[in-house]
């Protein structure tokens, strides 16, 4: 299988696991509504002071978490992979298993982010539920705007990789001086 092959079935499966997070989180908000409408005079009680707060904080985690592992698992791939020498034949074949590596640490990144939003979504819907406030509404709506948003295409999840490559060949270039 060719690293382009790889990469599409990768993206292919990410784009599964996005619509089926989102999916739940959006069957699991018809029946909240079902249950019940949101009441515009809802007074605004705990669990929908709480879901604000998850979903703000739930935001900035996904901004800043899935970076932090994904720097930590590209330092790692360019140690395990070492450093190409002169061989250009060399260089490419650790590029090519690197490419692989890549693409998995983006799928990675993109669960772990679109999970963070789900949960959160959750329980937002599950105040919801309780409390009847739309504020909890809007959180969940916005949380799953988020998820939706996370879905991969080929050409960013390529593009990622390639960013990613360059850093791991400047740190291999770094290292061999």
């Amino acid at each position: 299988m060719t690293n382009q092959e790889e990469i599409r079935r990768v993206v292919a499966t990410t784009r599964i696991i996005v619509l089926a997070l989102a999916t739940g989180v959006f069957i699991f908000g018809v029946v909240v509504m079902t249950l019940q409408a949101p009441d515009p005079q809802a007074p605004l009680n705990l669990l929908t002071i709480m879901a604000v707060a998850f979903g703000g904080g739930a935001i900035v985690m996904r901004l800043v978490l899935p970076s932090v592992f994904t720097a930590a698992q590209v330092r790692q791939i360019g140690e395990q992979s070492g450093a190409a020498s002169g061989d250009d034949q060399a260089g490419d074949d650790a590029n090519r298993r690197d490419a692989s590596k890549l693409a998995m640490a983006f799928q990675t990144k993109t669960i772990f982010a679109c999970a963070l939003l789900e949960g959160a979504a959750f329980f937002a819907l599950v105040a919801l539920m309780i409390e009847h406030h739309v504020a909890s509404l809007i959180v969940a709506a916005a949380l799953l705007a988020g998820i939706l948003l996370s879905f991969p295409t080929l050409a960013a999840t390529e593009d990622w990789i390639e960013q990613q490559q360059r850093r791991i060949d400047e740190h291999r270039a770094l290292t061999r001086r």
